[in-house]
């Protein structure tokens, strides 16, 4: 399979000829719903009803879902629009009356049947209605819900709500367990000092551990007061519990009989296969079911290993709320991602020389910073406008205009009937 190119099409079709499991990482933003108008028959977001525009985002992302590893993740980045009375509002519940087709003459208000209960105004919720798709129709999981603030947002007239300032990017995996590289993400320490601080207190032994407040030390900052643990090697949690209720069934004794005995609403969590007991009422048990030695190493040795949690000196674990200012691009007419959002997706989900696929390449923003990252990069873009924008941004040969010969695919299928550009990098695939 070629990477570092661009192909110019419909996403689906593109998709449809890429081998399953192929695809490390997803980062991508569709055209949202209501937005503009891009001209283009194939195009996604001018649906009549949010309704058919999540059913033709879930044709797209099982496809996605096809040829992402098993490992792999995906970055979905949506807005919200408003309702309005015919349909979408391109103005997010506003219109200029100077402008009513946006200041670029690109708005084109629908003029569609009434929703059955969107009303004028009304909030859409468009990214949470395809995040539930995904999940519910495809089985893809929903790991997080990424808050993109805007800084620079918008400003907006809008006098009876807040002004919007955020998106989302939704996080989702293939499978329960899949590779996200969290120490390349790690943010810096609100206050890196106290960092300092305190790991250089948990090395200084006259730290008074018994009483800490006395050390005119934050609490957020103070080292912890012991500093070895116990533990034990505990068998399966369900088995042990069976085996015990086998025990006490034998020996003709009610739960409650045996709290009576022990003289404490314990047991009921042991039977019921909620908790342990202690090594003590362990051994308490063997003498009352006269139990043999099965589970006598794993509950009754007593392991110890140090506390002392480790303090990462480069930074915190990712939050989950990013803010970027939005990044004008000065071929385009409309904001594109700034590159600290792909970049900090691509840098979770991948390793050097992974697959970074974006379906909806627009200006290449994604591309672009897979190949500053070393990672390869597949693009699709149904506009040329925007092969052409990405091809500039990427600094790489356009190889051919294959207009008059549609290229065959590895499955034998043509790949569209219109224009095929391949925008790929010199002596690499």
């Amino acid at each position: 399979m070629e990477t570092n190119i661009v192909y110019q099409g419909n996403c689906k079709e593109q998709l449809s000829w890429m081998p399953d499991n192929s695809i490390q990482c997803v980062v991508t933003s569709p055209p949202y719903w209501g937005l503009r108008d891009y001209g283009h028959v194939d195009q996604i977001g001018l649906e009549e009803t949010p309704e058919k525009y999540v059913d033709d985002l879930v044709e797209v992302f099982s496809e996605v879902k096809r040829v992402l590893k098993d490992d792999g993740t995906i970055w979905l980045n949506l807005g919200d629009t408003y309702y309005s009375k015919g349909g979408a509002s391109r103005h997010k519940g506003y219109s200029d009356p100077k402008y009513p087709n946006g200041r670029n003459g690109e708005f084109a208000e629908p003029q569609t049947a009434p929703h059955k209960f969107l009303k004028a105004k009304d909030l859409v919720g468009i990214p949470w209605r395809v995040a539930f798709a995904l999940q519910e129709r495809l089985g893809l999981y929903l790991r997080q819900a990424i808050i993109w603030h805007k800084p620079n947002a918008m400003p907006s007239s809008v006098k009876d709500r807040p002004v919007t300032d955020y998106e989302f990017i939704f996080l989702f995996s293939k499978s329960e367990k899949y590779y996200y590289d969290y120490e390349a993400v790690l943010e810096p320490h609100k206050n890196p000092d106290d960092v300092k601080y305190r790991t250089e207190l948990r090395k200084n032994k006259s730290y008074n551990t018994k009483e800490p407040y006395k050390n005119n030390v934050p609490y957020s900052v103070q080292p912890r007061t012991k500093e070895i643990v116990e533990y034990r090697e505990l068998p399966d949690l369900k088995e042990f519990s069976k085996h015990i209720n086998d025990k006490r069934k034998e020996s003709n004794y009610t739960i409650d009989e045996i709290e009576n005995l022990n003289d404490s609403q314990a047991p009921h969590h042991w039977f019921n296969g909620e908790s342990f007991p202690t090594p003590e009422d362990y051994e308490w048990l063997k003498e009352l079911f006269c139990l043999d030695d099965k589970y006598d190493k794993q509950m009754l040795t007593i392991y110890k290993k140090s506390s002392e949690k480790t303090t990462r000196l480069e930074g915190r674990n990712c939050r989950a709320v990013w803010s970027f200012n939005t990044q004008p691009y000065p071929e385009a007419h409309f904001a594109v991602f700034p590159d600290e959002l792909p970049e900090r997706c691509i840098k979770a989900g991948t390793r050097e020389g992974d697959i970074v696929l974006d379906i909806f390449a627009g200006s290449g923003t994604t591309l672009w910073v897979a190949k500053k990252l070393n990672r390869k990069y597949i693009g699709i873009e149904l506009s040329e406008e925007y092969i052409s924008l990405i091809n500039k941004r990427l600094s790489q040969q356009v190889l051919s205009n294959l207009s008059a010969t549609p290229r065959t695919l590895p499955n034998g299928n043509f790949a569209t009937q219109k224009s095929l550009i391949c925008v790929k990098e010199e002596n690499q695939k």
